[in-house]
């Protein structure tokens, strides 16, 4: 009886929460090619600030702000379409542009200095395979050995 009254309290919390949360669920990370991977591995290697092998959330982050000011070719303060044409060639523009999207929180077709440091970290996220918050020597040579 015990159990059913919490599943019954349960349902009454978060079913009417799901709609919310469907809606506000973030956009899933562009598929990326094998070479892309390769090179997402490298830029979590260069992460690695105190070369200690491992690599955590917070020195990715560390990483992220460092290349905002790479990725922000006009200086403007923000990435945004004005970045795009010197970002990408033709082959990858729409790879960036799904980034883009992926990392503008509030929708106002521009990425700021926060949206890009705080936002989604799809290539921490899948060499993390413990998700422990530290992407470890063990498993950035499991996301080399994933490579096709």
């Amino acid at each position: 009886m015990k159990s059913f009254a919490l599943s019954l309290l349960l349902c009454t919390l978060v079913l009417p929460a799901a709609p919310t949360l469907a809606r506000q669920a973030p956009p899933m990370p562009p598929a990326i090619s094998p070479e892309q991977m390769q090179q997402a591995i490298n830029r979590v290697k260069e992460a690695d600030s105190n070369h200690d092998g491992m690599i955590t959330r917070v020195e990715w982050q560390t990483y992220r702000t460092a290349q905002f000011s790479h990725f922000d070719r006009n200086g403007d303060g923000v990435l945004s379409e004005a970045d795009r044409p010197r970002l990408a060639g033709r082959r990858n523009g729409g790879r960036l542009a799904e980034m883009m999207a992926l990392l503008d929180q509030n929708h106002d077709g521009q990425v700021s200095r926060a949206e890009f440091v705080n936002g989604p970290m799809p290539a921490f996220d899948q060499a993390d395979l413990d998700h422990n918050g530290v992407v470890d020597g063990y498993e950035i040579k499991q996301a080399e050995t994933r490579l096709p």
